[in-house]
């Protein structure tokens, strides 16, 4: 592992990164940096706000992928870091993981958080058979810069007890196959992978791989063995392929 100042500097290059970043029209930026958008102008050393569970230590022997951190008016309604977590606490995407992480039985694991994209987006107001809602489409060249500067050399340099890798949903999945060194599986629609354990390498590492749904996708069925199972059972069967000590 590469020295405490070295990931110090991968966070200082994260919160000055533009390289995504566009203005609208308007003049509204379409990407900012997390800390920018909390009312109080604090900025914790965090590569990524998301932490459902415990702390997010560089000891850690299981690496979690998710999507991204929501959109900007979410971030935008707490003064700090602390109203953040409480805020963090109730999320439903939060509570259905550690829900999941019960079932695998990694809940008190050493487990690292990190998404696929690092900055945050602006929500677009959208009406929606259920009523109104604030989302933006997700950008695969978000992926590949996050994932090409960030993810890369947080996995390979800083996580050195990292040997499981779980993702969450398909950006996350492409994320980490962006930066694998190659693929040993032909490519396949997410849903056909769920909880299938893949080897893979980043920088001439070993990895294991499991990909799994977004919560948000829970309610899906997954072809199993001999019948469908929800994509959240499927969680209870990877408690078997995942050995942490």
């Amino acid at each position: 592992m590469k020295n405490i100042e070295s990931y110090e500097k991968l966070i200082k290059d994260r919160q000055a990164c533009t390289k995504c970043h566009q203005k609208d029209n308007l003049g509204q930026d379409n990407l900012r940096q997390f800390e920018k958008l909390l009312s109080e102008n604090v900025y914790p050393s965090l590569l990524s706000p998301w932490c459902p569970v415990g702390e997010n230590s560089l000891n850690a022997e299981i690496l979690i992928v998710g999507q991204d951190f929501g959109i900007f008016q979410y971030l935008e309604e707490e003064k700090n870091m602390d109203g953040l977590k409480l805020k963090e606490e109730g999320n439903s995407t939060n509570e259905k993981l550690r829900d999941y992480l019960q079932k695998a039985g990694l809940l008190n694991a050493n487990i690292y958080f990190t998404n696929s994209i690092l900055c945050i987006k602006n929500g677009e107001t959208k009406i929606t058979k259920k009523g109104t809602s604030m989302s933006t489409p997700i950008k695969l060249k978000w992926c590949i810069n996050c994932s090409e500067t960030f993810l890369k050399p947080l996995i390979t340099d800083h996580l050195i007890n990292v040997k499981i890798i779980i993702t969450l949903g398909k950006h996350a999945l492409f994320s980490i196959n962006h930066i694998a060194d190659s693929l040993n599986n032909e490519i396949k629609p997410l849903i056909d992978l769920i909880a299938i354990k893949q080897c893979i390498h980043i920088s001439n590492k070993p990895y294991t791989l499991i990909p799994m749904l977004h919560p948000s996708f829970d309610h899906l069925s997954v072809k199993g063995q001999k019948e469908a199972k929800k994509a959240k059972e499927l969680w209870e069967d990877i408690k078997d392929k995942i050995y942490v000590n």
